[in-house]
């Protein structure tokens, strides 16, 4: 990259090789968050007290802006069953999958991005 005049000679190519390496880490950071998502779905429901099913089968994965969330869905009864009450006790299903999460997730993103520069 010899000066020329004021101007870096191959910087064109550097900017595009570095817009590359964006876009590829931004594509395989979504597979990533959405591959985390689907196993943390995979343990919740595996965590998840069984009576009818209903519980279980509300877990589900949905993509939200740059993110996801996951969890039970329209059950209203699913805080009771995570945090107990006066009748029943707590049946933790969601927090210890979001613990295992927090532990795991930095891991796979930072390979993810390392997938993604070296290609």
């Amino acid at each position: 990259m010899a000066s020329e005049g004021g101007r870096v000679k191959g910087l064109d190519k550097v900017k595009a090789r570095l817009a590359a390496i964006r876009k590829r880490i931004t594509t395989s950071n979504e597979e990533a968050l959405l591959e985390l998502g689907e196993e943390m779905r995979t343990r919740m429901k595996a965590a998840a007290p069984v009576d009818t099913g209903k519980l279980r089968d509300s877990i589900k994965v949905e993509k939200k802006g740059g993110g996801i969330t996951v969890g039970p869905r329209g059950v209203d009864y699913a805080g009771y069953v995570e945090f107990g009450t006066s009748r029943s006790p707590a049946q933790p299903y969601i927090r210890p999958v979001v613990q295992w999460a927090k532990a795991n997730a930095p891991k796979r993103f930072r390979k993810s991005v390392e997938g993604a520069i070296s290609e």
